[in-house]
Protein backbone atom coordinates (compact mmCIF):
# COMPACT_ATOMS: atom_id res chain seq x y z
CA UNK A 1 0.00 0.00 0.00
CA UNK A 2 2.85 2.23 0.88
CA UNK A 3 4.39 1.77 -2.69
CA UNK A 4 1.21 2.85 -4.61
CA UNK A 5 0.87 6.05 -2.37
CA UNK A 6 4.31 6.66 -3.92
CA UNK A 7 3.42 6.17 -7.00
CA UNK A 8 0.07 8.39 -6.72
CA UNK A 9 1.15 11.13 -4.78
CA UNK A 10 2.92 14.42 -6.12
CA UNK A 11 6.18 15.36 -5.61
CA UNK A 12 7.79 16.95 -2.30
CA UNK A 13 5.17 15.49 -0.20
CA UNK A 14 6.06 13.75 2.70
CA UNK A 15 4.30 9.76 3.85
CA UNK A 16 4.34 8.86 7.35
CA UNK A 17 4.06 4.68 6.85
CA UNK A 18 2.91 2.37 10.18
CA UNK A 19 5.14 -0.64 10.80
CA UNK A 20 2.72 -3.85 10.26
CA UNK A 21 2.87 -6.16 13.28
CA UNK A 22 5.18 -9.39 12.27
CA UNK A 23 2.66 -11.93 14.05
CA UNK A 24 -0.33 -10.10 12.78
CA UNK A 25 0.25 -9.65 9.32
CA UNK A 26 3.36 -11.52 8.39
CA UNK A 27 2.25 -13.25 4.99
CA UNK A 28 1.70 -10.18 3.32
CA UNK A 29 5.70 -9.27 3.39
CA UNK A 30 6.96 -12.61 3.98
CA UNK A 31 5.81 -14.12 0.45
CA UNK A 32 7.31 -10.85 -1.57
CA UNK A 33 10.90 -12.79 -0.41
CA UNK A 34 10.44 -16.91 -0.26
CA UNK A 35 8.97 -19.95 -1.96
CA UNK A 36 5.94 -21.15 0.31
CA UNK A 37 8.39 -24.34 1.46
CA UNK A 38 10.84 -21.37 2.21
CA UNK A 39 8.10 -19.00 4.27
CA UNK A 40 6.70 -22.18 6.28
CA UNK A 41 10.06 -22.90 7.72
CA UNK A 42 11.04 -19.67 8.26
CA UNK A 43 8.09 -19.33 10.17
CA UNK A 44 8.29 -22.51 12.17
CA UNK A 45 12.33 -21.10 12.67
CA UNK A 46 11.64 -17.46 13.84
CA UNK A 47 8.22 -17.42 15.52
CA UNK A 48 6.12 -19.00 18.25
CA UNK A 49 3.38 -20.42 16.12
CA UNK A 50 -0.02 -20.48 17.72
CA UNK A 51 -1.91 -22.05 14.46
CA UNK A 52 -2.73 -25.72 13.55
CA UNK A 53 -1.33 -26.66 9.88
CA UNK A 54 -5.02 -26.35 8.90
CA UNK A 55 -5.29 -23.00 10.26
CA UNK A 56 -2.05 -21.98 8.75
CA UNK A 57 -3.56 -22.49 5.35
CA UNK A 58 -6.27 -20.49 6.08
CA UNK A 59 -4.25 -17.83 6.97
CA UNK A 60 -2.19 -18.03 3.79
CA UNK A 61 -5.57 -18.01 1.65
CA UNK A 62 -6.78 -15.25 3.73
CA UNK A 63 -3.90 -13.10 2.73
CA UNK A 64 -3.98 -13.92 -0.94
CA UNK A 65 -7.43 -12.91 -0.77
CA UNK A 66 -6.45 -9.79 1.37
CA UNK A 67 -3.75 -8.86 -1.49
CA UNK A 68 -6.27 -8.71 -4.08
CA UNK A 69 -8.58 -6.70 -2.00
CA UNK A 70 -5.42 -4.10 -1.27
CA UNK A 71 -5.08 -3.89 -5.19
CA UNK A 72 -8.80 -3.25 -6.06
CA UNK A 73 -9.12 -0.43 -3.18
CA UNK A 74 -6.31 1.19 -5.24
CA UNK A 75 -8.10 0.89 -8.75
CA UNK A 76 -9.79 4.58 -8.21
CA UNK A 77 -7.24 7.24 -7.39
CA UNK A 78 -10.06 9.16 -6.37
CA UNK A 79 -11.36 6.88 -3.86
CA UNK A 80 -7.94 6.53 -2.45
CA UNK A 81 -7.33 10.29 -2.08
CA UNK A 82 -10.88 10.94 -0.26
CA UNK A 83 -10.27 11.75 3.47
CA UNK A 84 -11.78 9.53 5.56
CA UNK A 85 -13.94 10.84 8.14
CA UNK A 86 -13.27 11.27 11.72
CA UNK A 87 -15.77 9.34 14.35
CA UNK A 88 -15.17 10.87 17.71
CA UNK A 89 -16.16 7.93 20.36
CA UNK A 90 -16.94 8.46 23.91
CA UNK A 91 -15.36 5.09 24.98
CA UNK A 92 -14.25 4.63 28.49
CA UNK A 93 -11.75 1.33 28.47
CA UNK A 94 -10.73 -0.16 32.00
CA UNK A 95 -8.91 -2.66 30.75
CA UNK A 96 -5.14 -1.43 31.77
CA UNK A 97 -2.36 0.17 29.82
CA UNK A 98 -0.08 -2.76 29.26
CA UNK A 99 -0.50 -2.68 25.39
CA UNK A 100 0.90 0.95 25.24
CA UNK A 101 4.60 0.89 24.31
CA UNK A 102 7.10 2.30 26.97
CA UNK A 103 11.24 4.20 26.36
CA UNK A 104 12.02 0.95 28.40
CA UNK A 105 10.45 -1.11 25.40
CA UNK A 106 12.77 0.86 22.91
CA UNK A 107 15.46 0.28 25.20
CA UNK A 108 15.36 -3.30 25.82
CA UNK A 109 14.22 -4.78 22.44
CA UNK A 110 17.03 -7.35 21.05
CA UNK A 111 20.17 -5.73 18.90
CA UNK A 112 20.48 -8.49 16.51
CA UNK A 113 17.98 -8.89 13.67
CA UNK A 114 16.95 -12.37 12.42
CA UNK A 115 16.65 -13.26 8.54
CA UNK A 116 13.35 -12.39 8.29
CA UNK A 117 13.54 -9.12 9.88
CA UNK A 118 16.45 -7.78 8.12
CA UNK A 119 14.55 -8.91 5.25
CA UNK A 120 11.70 -6.64 6.34
CA UNK A 121 14.38 -3.79 6.96
CA UNK A 122 15.60 -4.00 3.58
CA UNK A 123 12.32 -3.41 2.47
CA UNK A 124 11.57 -0.43 4.05
CA UNK A 125 14.84 0.75 2.77
CA UNK A 126 13.79 0.28 -0.65
CA UNK A 127 10.67 2.03 -0.25
CA UNK A 128 12.67 5.23 1.01
CA UNK A 129 14.69 4.95 -2.01
CA UNK A 130 11.81 4.39 -4.29
CA UNK A 131 10.04 8.17 -2.65
CA UNK A 132 13.54 10.14 -3.08
CA UNK A 133 13.47 9.19 -7.04
CA UNK A 134 10.08 11.56 -6.56
CA UNK A 135 11.40 13.70 -3.95
CA UNK A 136 9.19 11.84 -1.63
CA UNK A 137 9.38 11.94 2.00
CA UNK A 138 9.03 8.10 3.59
CA UNK A 139 9.16 7.68 7.25
CA UNK A 140 8.02 5.14 9.21
CA UNK A 141 6.01 5.36 12.33
CA UNK A 142 6.24 2.65 15.41
CA UNK A 143 2.40 2.02 16.86
CA UNK A 144 1.81 2.97 20.35
CA UNK A 145 0.19 -0.43 20.82
CA UNK A 146 1.53 -3.23 20.56
CA UNK A 147 -0.73 -6.51 23.36
CA UNK A 148 1.54 -9.00 22.93
CA UNK A 149 5.02 -8.70 24.39
CA UNK A 150 7.03 -11.03 22.14
CA UNK A 151 5.60 -8.85 18.26
CA UNK A 152 6.33 -5.74 20.59
CA UNK A 153 9.87 -6.41 21.07
CA UNK A 154 9.96 -8.12 17.43
CA UNK A 155 8.74 -5.05 15.87
CA UNK A 156 10.60 -2.56 17.90
CA UNK A 157 14.03 -5.01 16.95
CA UNK A 158 13.02 -3.44 13.39
CA UNK A 159 12.18 0.40 14.34
CA UNK A 160 15.83 0.68 16.36
CA UNK A 161 17.42 -0.35 13.20
CA UNK A 162 15.25 2.06 10.92
CA UNK A 163 17.86 5.10 10.56
CA UNK A 164 17.31 8.18 12.63
CA UNK A 165 15.96 10.92 9.77
CA UNK A 166 13.80 8.09 8.25
CA UNK A 167 11.54 7.37 11.50
CA UNK A 168 9.27 9.79 13.59
CA UNK A 169 10.90 9.62 17.26
CA UNK A 170 8.40 9.96 20.25
CA UNK A 171 8.91 13.29 21.60
CA UNK A 172 10.42 13.19 25.04
CA UNK A 173 7.80 12.59 27.53
CA UNK A 174 5.09 11.39 25.22
CA UNK A 175 4.92 7.94 25.98
CA UNK A 176 4.49 8.87 29.94
CA UNK A 177 1.75 11.22 29.28
CA UNK A 178 -0.36 8.47 27.00
CA UNK A 179 0.62 5.78 29.45
CA UNK A 180 -3.03 5.56 30.41
CA UNK A 181 -6.17 3.29 29.41
CA UNK A 182 -7.83 6.77 30.14
CA UNK A 183 -6.84 7.21 26.08
CA UNK A 184 -7.54 3.67 25.17
CA UNK A 185 -10.82 2.56 23.25
CA UNK A 186 -9.42 -1.27 23.27
CA UNK A 187 -5.53 -2.90 24.28
CA UNK A 188 -5.01 -1.78 20.41
CA UNK A 189 -6.75 1.38 19.39
CA UNK A 190 -6.43 5.00 20.33
CA UNK A 191 -9.77 6.58 21.91
CA UNK A 192 -10.94 10.42 20.47
CA UNK A 193 -8.70 11.50 23.35
CA UNK A 194 -5.52 9.22 22.64
CA UNK A 195 -5.97 9.90 19.01
CA UNK A 196 -6.22 13.76 19.46
CA UNK A 197 -2.74 13.76 21.29
CA UNK A 198 -0.99 11.26 19.18
CA UNK A 199 -2.23 13.15 16.23
CA UNK A 200 -1.08 16.63 17.60
CA UNK A 201 2.65 15.09 17.85
CA UNK A 202 2.82 14.13 14.50
CA UNK A 203 1.27 17.02 13.10
CA UNK A 204 4.41 18.60 14.70
CA UNK A 205 6.54 16.39 12.73
CA UNK A 206 5.38 16.71 9.70
CA UNK A 207 5.83 20.67 9.73
CA UNK A 208 9.36 20.24 10.82
CA UNK A 209 9.95 17.36 8.17
CA UNK A 210 8.58 19.60 5.51
CA UNK A 211 10.15 22.55 7.00
CA UNK A 212 13.97 20.48 6.86
CA UNK A 213 12.96 18.53 3.34
CA UNK A 214 11.69 21.43 1.35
Amino acid sequence: MAEKLIEISPENSVIYVELSDLLITPPIQHQYFYSLNEYLEILKKHFALRFSFAELDELILQTFNYRVEVKNSFADEKAVLNEIEYQEDNINFHGGSSSIITQNDLRSAPGELTIFQQKYLDMLGELVEKGKKKHIKVKFILSVTIEKPSERSQTIAIYNHIPTADKWIYPKGFLEKIHSDSFLRDLNHLNSKGAYLHTLELYKDIVRTMGSQF
